[in-house]
Parts: C-alpha cells; structure tokens; sequence
C-alpha cells in the first residue's frame, strides 16, 4: 500500500484515444509535423518556456491529425475525441518538444496534468506531510 493514494484519473481515456496510440498516429502525424513547421517553431519560439507557454494546433492542424488517424483506419468520433482532446492536444504538445528540444522537456509538458505528480511535489514542499509520512514526529 503506498504512503499517500491518488486514485489513476482514467477520464479522458477512450476508445478512440487508446486506437490513435495503437495505431502510432501521434509519433507518425509528429514526425511530418515537426519536418513541415521546423523553420516556423524555432523562429516562433525563442526559448522551451516560451513555446511551453504559448504553443497551440490550429484547427486545421487538429484536422489534419484526425485525419492521419483516419487514414491509419481510426474512425473519428467526435464525441469520444472530446472526452480526450485536452490529452490528445497534450500529448502532441509534448512530442513536439521532445523533437525540438529533449526528453526532460517532453515530460515537462506531458506531466503537466498528472495528480500523481502535483500530489508528491505538494507533499516534499510541506515539511510536516513529509515527516509525518516518513514517521518523524
């Protein structure tokens, strides 16, 4: 039994999500992506923090990856892409920066949302969750 429990938050997880990864459409769609827009991301971005901050798809960018999905034989649905799209969208985000910059990066961003994470860097900055966790009194 762990220390501290933080349930696994499963819900943005759909069918549609987990066949686009089967599928490798985020790694295939991210590697055209990045040798497309290499030019226009380093001139656009001036520093990793920047583009943290301020990179988004376009529509037509999120268009042309559902229909990478659909050309690898993954049927769009747009109800279960909603339930994912803030995941999907990350997870690009995140692939896109490990292919500018590297892999500390990625994680950067695909850690961003992680409840595990928020939860453990919470308790390591409150010094008396911490100790009471270790046993200390």
């Amino acid at each position: 039994m762990p220390d501290v429990f933080v349930p696994a938050d499963t819900t943005f997880y759909s069918d549609y999500y987990k066949a686009l990864f089967r599928k490798a459409v985020f790694s295939s769609f991210i590697l055209e992506y990045a040798d497309k827009n290499r030019d226009k991301i380093k001139s656009a971005y001036t520093s990793f923090n920047d583009f943290k901050e301020r990179f988004r798809f376009s529509d037509d960018e999120i268009h042309a990856f559902i229909k990478k999905g659909e050309d690898a034989g993954v049927k769009y649905n747009d109800h279960q892409f909603k339930i994912s799209e803030e995941e999907i969208l990350l997870a690009l985000k995140a692939l896109v920066a490990n292919n500018f910059w590297q892999t500390n990066e990625y994680f950067r961003i695909i850690n961003e949302n992680d409840k595990l994470i928020d939860k453990a860097l919470k308790l390591v900055s409150d010094k008396d969750a911490y100790n009471k966790i270790l046993g200390d009194k």
